[in-house]
């Protein structure tokens, strides 16, 4: 499909912005503390179940994306998995550099040279996972076009079932090896997911006044597992593999692949900020920044009007960093010519592959 839908780029940002939140709002306001006054602590939880599920969202926007296309272990497969892996590598080593030259500390930070050049062992736990759900992406792919809709509906169910369902109710988590989502097992997981609203959305969307439906279930994914976690002080659900987690993430793809932009300029600013949202992950979950920036052990409490200025700021800070750094790091990787050198490697022309993901 050569038409960009830009409501999916705005889940994509949505996404990222949700990740970034979780991570402020729990290291850097530390707004999950017990001890704080309790309107403090209702913010930061509400806040925390609220953007818990931007890890679902990626991983089902990749499923939405690329589960219809065919699925081979070709030159372009090759080219795309060695493509991404050697971003990632150029990440970590700019980024080394960067806070070796020029930060507080720098000269003293330790060089991983097996995270840095090796992403499936890396810092980035999602990048690592990811890896691992590009290995497996032409076999899914390829199932994924041979299964009838019939299937695709049990398998979702069944999943939805053995590892959302049943964790509630019993630890299950290790024994699946799911590590409570942070596995490439469950982004795999996801992207069946993402796969199937894709296949099933136009059944979906025909039924009569679904976007309240859907909006309410999204609000629902929400406020329930807050009110558990506030009324009954139970955390179980505060994480990726929960009922609730991803039916948020599902209803919100839902509701935002819906979203038409006609504005040119606005279209042209979201296209940018979605083409390098991925770095505003990279940048702030590095390890120098995330233990010397984003962690803060005894943060100062302030009223909670400043507080929420001080996550907003926060958050604009990093997302507008990690794009403008993702944009510099695109336009050196096109200056050293890496990727016309992997492209010679696989022979792949530049009109050749999409460079959507």
């Amino acid at each position: 499909m050569n038409t960009r839908c830009f409501g999916v780029d705005i889940y994509r940002i949505s996404a990222m912005f949700m990740i970034t939140a979780l991570h402020v709002n729990n290291q850097y306001c530390r707004l999950l503390n017990e001890t704080l006054p309790v309107f403090h602590y209702c913010f930061g939880v509400i806040v925390e179940y609220f953007c818990f599920a931007g890890v679902n969202c990626f991983a089902m926007l990749s499923g939405w994306l690329m589960g219809e296309r065919a699925g081979e272990y070709d030159r372009k497969w090759g080219y795309k998995t060695i493509s991404f892996a050697a971003k990632i590598v150029l990440w970590g080593l700019l980024l080394y550099l960067v806070v070796f030259l020029f930060l507080p500390g720098g000269r003293g930070y330790d060089f991983n040279i097996k995270a840095t050049f090796i992403p499936i062992v890396g810092f980035w736990w999602y990048i690592n996972a990811y890896c691992g759900l590009l290995i497996f992406m032409p076999l899914l792919c390829k199932g994924l076009s041979k299964i009838s809709l019939r299937e695709l509906a049990i398998l979702s169910g069944c999943m939805f079932f053995a590892f959302s369902i049943l964790p509630m109710i019993s630890p299950l988590t290790a024994e699946l090896s799911l590590r409570n989502g942070f596995s490439m097992i469950w982004l795999i997981i996801c992207f069946i997911y993402g796969a199937a609203l894709r296949k099933f959305s136009p059944q979906i969307l025909c039924i009569k006044r679904i976007n309240y439906i859907l909006t309410a279930i999204c609000f629902l994914s929400v406020l329930i597992p807050s009110a558990v976690h506030l009324l009954a002080g139970d955390r179980r659900l505060m994480n990726y593999l929960s009922p609730f987690c991803v039916l948020q993430a599902a209803t919100m793809l839902l509701l935002m692949a819906q979203i038409n932009i006609s504005g040119q300029k606005m279209i042209r600013v979201i296209s940018f900020i979605s083409t390098n949202s991925l770095g505003i992950y990279l940048l702030h979950c590095y390890p120098y920044f995330w233990n010397n920036f984003i962690c803060r052990k005894n943060p100062a409490i302030y009223p909670l009007p400043q507080e929420i200025l001080l996550l907003s700021a926060m958050i604009l800070l990093l997302m507008s960093g990690g794009v403008v750094v993702n944009f510099i790091i695109e336009k050196i990787y096109q200056y050293c010519r890496f990727d016309f050198i992997i492209r010679r490697m696989f022979a792949i022309g530049k009109n050749d592959t999409d460079s959507r993901q």
